[in-house]
This record gives C-alpha cells, structure tokens and sequence, in this order.
C-alpha cells in the first residue's frame, strides 16, 4: 500500500494492523503461485507446513518433509520471508511518517495558542492606550465636568434643596401625626374597634394585640351571619361571597379563625351574655323576680350546648353553618320585623314576667315574627293545613279554642301575652315535676312544652319537639336578640 494511504488509515482507525492489507487468496492456484502474509508452521522438519500439505500428500511427501512437497513447501516458505521483510520495513516507515505528523500538529496547536495570547494581550493594550490617550481623557473629563456642572447649577441646587427640604418635612409632619393627641385616639379607637370586631366574629387577634373585652353594643356579632335584609333562604351563591368577605376581612386584619370554627360561627366565648338589668314597670315583685329568673337561664346556656338542629338549617338553607350559628343567622334575618314589634313583647312581658327576647323568638320560630307567607291574610291562621296555630306566636286552636282574633290581632298585645302565659303555665308544670332540676333545665323544657314535645329527661330535652330542635334553637335566637339589644 502506497505511503499516502497508510497514514490516511492511521487517523481513521486507529489501529497501525490496518496498514497492511493482506492479498487476495485463489485456492485454485497452483501451491507455487500463492502468496501467504502468516506462517502457520517453522519451514524446517517436524511436519509439513499448512501450505505444503496437500502438495506433500499428493507426492507422497512423509512428515519429515522430503520429496517434492517438502521441496515446494521450502520454496513458498522462502517467498513468504520475503513477503514479511517487506512489510516490516513498510510499517517501519509508517511509523516514523506518523511521529513526524504528531510532531507538526503539536507545533500547530502551541502556534496558534502563541497567538491567541498575544491578540488578547494587545487587544488589552489597545484599550489602554485609548484610555491614556489624548481622546480618551477629553472624553472622561468632559463627563466629569457636565456632572459637576449639573450638580452645581443653580437648577440642580434647587432640585437637591426641594428633595431635602421635602422630605424633610415630611419627616416632621409624619412625627406630629404620630406624636398628636389625634393620631393618638385614632390609633387606639381603631385597635379598640379591631379587638371588638374580632370578639364579634370569633376570630383571634394577633398574639401582640391586647383584647379590651366585649361591651354589650360591641357584640352585635357583626359578619357572623348574613345580614337582616338578607332572605329566609339565601342562595349558595350568597352564602358563598358572605363567607369569602369575612375571610378577607379575618385577612385584612390579621385575625385568624379557630381551628374548630368552620364557618362563619363565633366561638362560645364570643358570645355576648344577655344582660340582667332589670327593667321597671312590673306589675309584681313575683313577675319581676321570674323576669331575673328567665334571664339568668338564658345567659347559662352556652353556644354549643344550644342551637337549631340539621333539619331547621336544611330548612332555612343554612346546612354550612352550625347550630348555634344557624339560629343566630336566622334571628337576623328576622330581627327587622322583631323590632318592629318590640315594644309589644316589652309591655307584654310587664305582665308576664317573660323576657320580651324569649317571646320574639317563639314568634321567630314559629312564624319568622309574620313573615311572608306564614299566616293567612283572611283568617291570621297558618298556611299550613296540618297546623291549627294562630298568630305569629302560632298559639294552637285545639288546646286553646276561641282565642284567635282575626286578621289584625297576629301581633297584637293580647295575643302575645296570651301565648306567654300559656309559657308560664308549662313552666309551673315542670317546676312541679321536676324540682331538682336546674333553672335552665326549666326554662328548655317549659319552651318544648309549648311546642308540644315536654321529655322528663333533662338530657333528652328537645327529642320530643318540632325538627327535634324546638328548645336549643329558640335559647339561640333568644341569646341574638338579646346580643342585638332587642327587649330593652
């Protein structure tokens, strides 16, 4: 193989075997005209060698190669030595061919380094040159000397003099404010009106923040429920926006909803406790002693011993809340038309020794205080067929005949105490029965038996009654009203 192409071979492979090519091999050649590259066998005795075998066998050549095979076999041995030098001596030059290539590219590869580094170097020295330069310097100067000029104009010492003197003010006004008697009350008038508005809705005020308790008026329990002029039954789509508002209102604020408060309830200590000021005007020291008495019961009951029950919420399309929550929504959503009857129930309960709260909400209960589509407007009877109440206290015709007063009496004074003393009388009755029950005890059980559902069980009270709810959630719209300030 030709120089040229042996060193071609080399890069392409990698292998220096490649550089030689043995010839074609022609089995049906004569044995002297073939060319071998290996020697399978010594050219002396011991055997015949594997090209000079079958010419041996054929002239009957012994293993001590005599004859003439063995006299073929020496020629071809001759001819492959011959063969084998040649070879040798071309790899040779192969090799020395490749040591002068690798010496040339090492020389190129250090060259061209050679000449990397000395471009970047003057590349360098170009620039630095250009920094030094006459050009160079005009340039640098002329910056500097605009900056300075700019800086020291009479414009820009007025920009530096406006900025410092605005901010300075700034800092003064800011100082004041901070320092004023104002800033001073409005600070604590909104962290008063924060800690109020987070007793209101059960949330929990950052731990820094101080609580100033819960008056009376604070504890209208804003945003625990929807509004009062909300429907009987809001949408879920109402429902849904009432409960995001109140998330970014907790947000806004700071506060963070109890673990246990998955809805808009408000935690039992959030709950304001009905007041005990006793009003004047009874007719009797005994009616105002059992006006005490009834108001004490009803603070006693705490928000999760009380409250309407699955069926009531499913009802008024507040199954999401809880049941003391689901009362105290539903309460406000009555509480417009329990107001506008208010003054009833207080003169009623001059005479009844009934708080006024207690009576609106039975009324609540029974009738949404004459909500739509709860009497009939001809008779002041239920619409419904199955019941036999009258009035908005929905006082029963078959225990109590001749007592409905028509269309105009269903919030009439005389029908509302009517319907408390009917209250009285199945207090007395479980007082009778059960004199070892608690006064709070009493009080349930005296309002299940109104509805009807009296049990002898104190820890069964309420199974017996409407929805299985009657006593629980008329103690939590009651609790409401009285939250609200109705019955004052």
């Amino acid at each position: 193989m030709p120089l040229f192409g042996s060193i071609c071979a080399l890069f392409q492979t990698g292998d220096t075997k490649s550089l030689y090519t043995a010839p074609s091999f022609d089995p049906r050649a004569p044995v002297e005209s073939r060319r071998f590259v290996r020697v399978n066998a010594a050219s002396g005795g011991g055997g015949a060698s594997s090209g000079g075998s079958k010419g041996g066998a054929s002239s009957g050549g012994s293993s001590g190669g005599r004859g003439p095979g063995a006299s073929t076999t020496s020629k071809n041995t001759g001819g492959v030595s011959s063969s084998t030098s040649k070879s040798t001596a071309n790899v040779g030059k192969t090799t020395s061919a490749t040591s002068s290539l690798s010496a040339t590219t090492r020389g190129l590869v250090s060259s061209a380094t050679g000449l990397a580094q000395k471009a970047a170097t003057s590349i360098s020295n170009y620039a630095s040159s250009i920094a030094r330069s006459p050009i160079g310097q005009s340039v640098a100067n002329a910056y500097s000397s605009m900056k300075s000029a700019i800086a020291n104009s009479s414009i820009g010492q007025k920009v530096a003099g406006a900025y410092s003197s605005l901010s300075g003010a700034y800092n003064s006004a800011a100082n004041a404010v901070a320092n004023s008697r104002v800033s001073q009350s409005v600070s604590n008038a909104f962290s008063s009106a924060k800690n109020s508005l987070a007793n209101a809705l059960g949330l929990s005020t950052p731990a820094t923040s101080t609580k100033t308790g819960v008056t009376a008026t604070a504890t209208a329990k804003i945003g625990t429920s929807l509004p009062a002029n909300a429907t009987a039954t809001p949408t879920s789509a109402v429902k849904s926006s009432w409960s995001q508002a109140l998330s970014s209102l907790a947000a806004h604020f700071g506060f963070s909803q109890p673990a246990a408060n998955t809805s808009t309830t408000a935690t039992t200590t959030a709950v304001a406790k009905p007041t005990t000021a006793t009003p004047t005007g009874f007719v009797s020291d005994k009616v105002k002693a059992q006006y005490n008495s009834l108001m004490s019961a009803l603070s006693s009951w705490s928000a999760n011993q009380i409250g309407a029950g699955a069926r009531t919420r499913k009802q008024n399309g507040m199954s999401n809340l809880g049941p003391d929550a689901a009362s105290e929504a539903i309460a406000k959503v009555d509480e417009k038309r329990a107001q506008a009857v208010n003054s009833t129930f207080v003169a009623a309960e001059k005479v009844t020794g009934v708080p006024a709260v207690i009576g609106e909400a039975i009324a609540s209960r029974e009738t949404h205080v004459n909500g739509p589509h709860q009497l009939s407007s001809k008779t002041g009877m239920s619409l419904d067929p199955k019941n036999k109440g009258y009035g908005m206290m929905q006082v029963d015709q078959k225990a109590h005949p001749g007592t409905a007063l028509g269309p105009t009496g269903v919030t009439s004074l005389q029908h509302v105490e009517l319907a408390e003393k009917i209250l009285n009388s199945g207090l007395n009755t479980v007082q009778m029965a059960h004199p070892n029950w608690s006064a709070a005890d009493d009080l349930r059980a005296a309002i299940d038996r109104y509805n009807g559902g009296l049990s002898n069980n104190p820890s069964a009270l309420d199974r017996k009654t409407t929805m299985g709810d009657y006593g629980g959630d008329v103690l939590g719209r009651a609790q409401q009203f009285n939250s609200d300030g109705l019955g004052q």
